[in-house]
């Protein structure tokens, strides 16, 4: 199972993992503590379910008992301080459980507090958040980061969960008002979601995507210096040449790593991250270059060669010429210099991009010899100089 961690999360430091006996804490621990990270349970029991709450409580004590996971729980008389400070029943047990899991956490030494909401919650909450009336932050969903709370499951579906469940055989308590339609989040979650998820199997992944990029917008207003501006930027650029969310993604990341000769292609584009820029080309045909060879008078005149001709001495040439593509091992005498230097390593200090140098053509002779890295630079062995009786002219084009 694919969790959400935040980079600096290590395995050395524990993490106070809430655990309700729901599938989904049970769940959340279960992988938390299969995949290494040291782990800290906590459970609430808020005494509102009469003997259910205490079956909670005993079910996790016996599960991280099982884990050999260490336990803490607390008692809440959750109603009394709901009246006490006028909040409705779900507030209060927010406002509770929050308030002792951070204490709970700087006393034990956590990093972060891990809590288990997942896709379908984070949705749900989109839909509540429409219902009051929002603006673009409110659709956006449940966060996978909150200050020092992280919720490594978001992006793990329910369906998903229960099958997580399934294969590691491991039970867990259910909550009977969960599918009391008089909530409004139950509602949705009963009555409205299945409706979109029967016309769009794949509908809440899509909504994952939506209120990713709503929030990348949100983060973009909020900071615009934020590296989350640059991804609006890519999203509304790539988009349109048909590259998926995921793949955006994919580009965005590999800019903020500073990744270097990184190559995204979709059908007819191809985009390339090389040296902190990101080259977006038009993928076609490489035409094979034509080339002609025309004698040039030689009467001193300055011969300087350009990205499309050049000028050599004949009679140090091996004719015939031709034209192909650079392969490893390749090598030549930069113009003016004396030493040999690879092709690859030549066309890596021109900072040609992976593009760039893979369309990179060669004029060589018949004993195989480099003549001309073309567009770049000529070999130094095959120049006019004061000794050089016929001279001839190396014109290149795609036109043949």
């Amino acid at each position: 199972m694919k969790l959400i961690l935040p980079e600096e999360c290590t395995k050395e430091t524990p993490l106070l993992v809430c655990v309700s006996g729901g599938g989904d804490s049970v769940c959340l621990l279960l992988a938390l503590h299969e995949q290494g990270y040291k782990c800290l349970a906590a459970h609430c029991n808020f005494h509102l379910r009469g003997k259910e709450s205490d079956k909670d409580e005993e079910f996790v004590t016996l599960l991280a008992d099982r884990l050999h996971v260490p336990l803490v729980k607390k008692d809440f008389d959750t109603e009394a301080y709901a009246e006490e400070k006028h909040l409705s029943i779900e507030m209060a047990a927010r406002e509770l459980r929050y308030g002792w899991f951070e204490e709970e956490r700087v006393r034990l030494g956590c990093q972060y507090i891990a809590v288990a909401h997942n896709l379908n919650d984070s949705v749900e909450t989109f839909f509540l958040n429409l219902t009051r009336g929002t603006g673009i932050k409110g659709l956006t969903g449940i966060r996978p980061k909150n200050s020092r709370v992280i919720r490594p499951l978001l992006n793990i579906t329910r369906d998903e969960i229960e099958d997580y469940l399934i294969i590691h055989k491991q039970n867990f308590r259910t909550d009977s008002t969960n599918s009391d339609t008089k909530y409004r989040r139950n509602r949705i979650r009963h009555n409205i979601l299945p409706e979109f998820v029967a016309m769009n199997p794949s509908f809440l992944e899509t909504m994952r995507d939506t209120m990713e990029n709503l929030a990348v917008i949100q983060a973009s207003l909020d900071d615009p210096s934020s590296p989350e501006k640059r991804l609006y930027e890519l999203y509304k650029q790539l988009s349109q040449l048909g590259f998926t969310h995921d793949r955006i993604r994919q580009v965005w990341k590999a800019e903020q790593t500073e990744a270097s000769g990184k190559v995204f292609e979709n059908g007819q584009v191809k985009v390339v991250v090389d040296r902190g820029k990101t080259l977006i080309y038009k993928k076609r045909e490489t035409k094979e270059l034509c080339f002609t060879v025309t004698n040039v008078d030689n009467q001193g005149a300055s011969l300087k060669s350009g990205a499309d001709f050049a000028f050599f001495d004949e009679d140090k040439l091996v004719l015939p010429l031709n034209i192909r593509r650079w392969k490893a091992g390749d090598w030549f005498v930069p113009y003016g210099m004396k030493g040999r230097k690879k092709i690859s390593d030549y066309l890596t200090e021109r900072k040609l991009d992976v593009v760039q140098k893979e369309s990179q053509q060669l004029l060589v002779d018949a004993s195989g010899n480099v003549v001309w890295v073309i567009g770049q630079r000529t070999d130094n062995r095959f120049s006019v100089d004061n000794k050089t009786v016929r001279v001839v002219k190396v014109e290149v084009s795609e036109k043949c």
